[in-house]
């Protein structure tokens, strides 16, 4: 015979089941189960058990639910005191995103402070990121926090270091030994940092107006040591910046003028189009720069002349909306356009393949009409192959040559074969007098048999 407490379960599991299976709310015994002297026990008489199931709690949807939230806010409380540094930077972010009480706030920062030396550093970032979201000021907090991490940045990554600066320029505090510390990582870090990491450190010293020389010179040190590894839009950050702080001597200047100009006339079209983008996006930037990439862009795109040219763009109407929307639009490019739809109009309408639409078709054509080109003969064939092919969901009349492998015993792994028609079908092969001439037609000899063998059988 089962014990009262597993009968107990046995019975829950099945009333359980029951509710699912009738559509009703299932029955919830958990609550009682916690301990056994809460459940009464199972009175078991001639062999047969009789369970009497407790009465049903309280729905979650009215006032058992206040009390709920009362019970979890008073156990993490609770719990807080105890929390590691992992812990208190979830319960940080899950507090800044969802909303916190603030004796959470409070409980939070008392622990933080207590156990600041021994919180891994990227926990002490992450927890003083979530104060600053919920706009929860806390200066104490702050600063025993910045006392801790000042003994832990030789740790740093060059994104730690930017995302300390960032935390408390926010909350407008300036620890002392915090900072002189930040800035000997930033030397230290900036002769293994990439070419975006010395731009963005630039901009972070612009923003915040803390450009110390002695910073500033290991970092434009290691910067024309890897000028070449610049692409253009981190150039147009430093050099913004540099020029922000006031600390860009002419020499250097030159050098990075030589170095925008090669990375102009070397880049491609795609990523000409990309700089474009990016540069209203930038919060430093560099004027000249972005007219030197503005007119390599518009001079290569008068330069083309067939589809091959126009399919340099990752996505041609992408590029055709931006001409448009910087009134740059010339016949070359609308020209080149429409030989590559045309072009594009032939190929398979398949996910893998780059074709135009219906739309996108109809934008080119009302663009060539506002140019007097409407009459172009790529445009009006790629509209009448593409409105004949019903945008290339209908299969051509005559398919192109298929490729296919045929296994054999000889090439057990498969011969590829191509069907196609003959190139020389149709033509006579002529030749010339004087070679007509010298070929020489063999005579009709004897057969004769092989020595020791006897002949063939003559007719």
């Amino acid at each position: 015979m089962l014990p009262p407490r597993r009968l107990l379960l046995r019975a829950a599991a099945v009333a359980g089941r029951r509710g699912a299976v009738q559509g009703g709310r299932p029955l919830r015994f958990w609550p009682q189960l916690r301990r056994l002297g809460d459940v009464p026990a199972a009175s078991v008489t001639g062999g047969a058990a009789s369970l009497e199931a407790p009465p049903m709690p309280p729905a979650l949807g009215t006032a058992f639910a206040p009390a709920v939230a009362a019970h979890a806010g008073a156990a993490n409380l609770a719990d807080v005191p105890e929390m590691k540094s992992s812990d208190l930077r979830r319960l940080a972010e899950a507090a800044a995103s969802e909303g916190a009480d603030p004796a959470l706030w409070a409980a939070l920062s008392q622990r933080c402070a207590a156990h600041a030396d021994h919180m891994n550093y990227w926990d002490a970032v992450a927890v003083l990121q979530a104060f600053t979201k919920a706009n929860v000021k806390n200066e104490p907090l702050f600063m025993r926090v910045g006392e801790a991490l000042s003994t832990k940045t030789s740790k740093f990554a060059p994104k730690h270091v930017l995302d300390v600066f960032a935390v408390f320029e926010e909350n407008g505090i300036r620890p002392r030994a915090l900072y002189v510390e930040l800035f000997h990582a930033v030397i230290r870090l900036s002769r293994s940092m990439y070419a975006e990491e010395l731009s963005l450190t630039l901009q972070a010293l612009a923003r915040y107006g803390i450009g110390n020389p002695t910073v500033l010179a290991h970092v434009v040190r290691t910067m024309q040591q890897q000028l070449r590894e610049f692409r253009l839009r981190y150039l147009c950050g430093a050099a913004g910046a540099l020029g922000a702080m006031q600390a860009c001597p002419p020499a250097l200047l030159e050098l990075l003028d030589s170095q925008a100009k090669l990375e102009v006339e070397t880049v491609p079209m795609q990523e000409l189009l990309e700089n474009m983008q990016a540069f209203p996006l930038l919060e430093y930037s560099w004027l000249p720069y972005e007219k030197l990439n503005l007119d390599e862009l518009v001079a290569r795109t008068k330069s083309f002349q067939s589809a091959a040219d126009m399919d340099q763009f990752a996505d041609p109407f992408e590029a055709l909306r931006f001409f448009q929307a910087r009134g740059l639009l010339h016949e070359e490019f609308l020209k080149s356009l429409c030989q590559w739809c045309l072009v594009g109009v032939h190929r398979p309408n398949v996910r893998s393949e780059r074709r135009p639409t219906t739309r996108q078709l109809i934008a080119l054509y009302d663009h060539c009409q506002e140019l007097g080109m409407g009459d172009l003969d790529a445009l009006q064939d790629a509209l009448q192959y593409f409105v004949e092919s019903a945008g290339g969901h209908w299969q051509p009349i005559m398919p192109q040559p298929l490729a296919y492998r045929q296994r054999s015993r000889k090439h057990p792994m498969g011969r590829r074969y191509v069907r196609t028609d003959d190139p020389m079908e149709g033509m006579q092969a002529t030749l010339p007098a004087a070679e007509a001439m010298a070929v020489r037609v063999p005579r009709a000899s004897k057969e004769e048999g092989l020595p020791g063998l006897p002949g063939l059988p003559s007719d």
